[in-house]
């Protein structure tokens, strides 16, 4: 896999998780992992990081 494929790669899924948690937000879905409720500014905070990380990947795509 060549640095092209790998950065369209994983900025579309960066892209995808972090739709995915901004629907979650949207939606009012709940999100437990086993016991563990996952609080809802959890999901902003990913939103946020990953949302900017996909940006940048495919910033990076441009050049």
């Amino acid at each position: 896999m060549n640095k092209i494929t790998y950065y369209k790669t994983v900025s579309i899924v960066f892209f995808i998780v972090s739709m995915a948690h901004l629907l979650r937000n949207i939606y009012g879905w709940d999100v437990y992992i086993g016991d563990l409720y996952v609080p809802e500014w959890v999901s902003w905070v990913v939103v946020v990081f990953i949302g900017y990380l996909s940006i940048r990947g495919f910033k990076f795509l441009k050049r």
